[in-house]
């Protein structure tokens, strides 16, 4: 063979490409639970520990969309494994603040 076909270096044209519509969705879908995360912890209490937390994975999951549109981090293992650990634990700091506080039983 003697072309080579090459990867768009943009992450979200290349999902773009291979997905279609869905995987724009999906996208959108995966940015919208990003948000309201990101509301979250910024409605938290400045310096606590959940917000501290959710804030700096917050800025690396940044670095990496960002870097996604000049290039393609995501296509490889370590970073994609990175980015998955970080929204983790962004949206789980987020979700502390709506989890309902246990009220101790009266009797």
């Amino acid at each position: 063979m003697n072309a080579y076909v090459n990867n768009a270096h943009n992450e979200y044209a290349q999902w773009w490409l291979e997905g279609g519509v869905m995987g724009v969705l999906v996208m959108l879908l995966a940015l919208a639970v990003l948000a309201r995360a990101l509301l979250g912890l910024l409605r938290m209490r400045a310096g606590s520990t959940a917000r501290v937390c959710g804030i700096a994975a917050m800025t690396g999951i940044g670095v990496i969309a960002l870097h996604s549109t000049v290039d393609y981090p995501l296509r490889t293992q370590a970073l994609m494994a990175v980015f998955s650990v970080l929204c983790g634990i962004a949206v789980g700091a987020a979700g502390t603040v709506s989890a309902p506080r246990a009220q101790p039983a009266r009797h």
